[in-house]
């Protein structure tokens, strides 16, 4: 029996990577989220991606959750461990966990 290794299927897109600086954990940041058409698409902070971790900060046709300004929300970022991140704002706050490698923008033109 001949066994066959399927090759990831090719991703059409445009990567990148993040720029943001390292930071100490349990240190609290000033941060702009950008809040419109997808809230943890592209969440860079401590040398790396984030991905949304509460289903409640989920964009609704493009637009955050009523509260929360858009296109951007200044607040605070801080950073719980390798893998957890939480964003402040008065009255409420975000979970994002690491996104490990950089992010695929999808190339429109294919």
């Amino acid at each position: 029996m001949r066994v066959l290794a399927l090759a990831p299927a090719p991703v059409h897109g445009i990567q990148i990577h993040p720029h943001s600086p390292r930071v100490v954990p349990g240190r609290t940041y000033p941060f702009r989220l950008r809040t419109h058409c997808d809230v943890g698409f592209a969440v860079d902070f401590d040398s790396g991606f984030w991905g949304l971790a509460d289903a409640a900060w989920a964009c609704s046709g493009g637009n955050p959750p009523p509260g929360i300004d858009n296109p951007y929300q200044d607040g605070t970022m801080i950073l719980i461990d390798a893998r957890h991140t939480r964003f402040d704002v008065p009255g409420g706050h975000i979970h994002f966990t690491r996104h490990l490698g950089a992010r695929i923008v999808p190339d429109l033109r294919a």
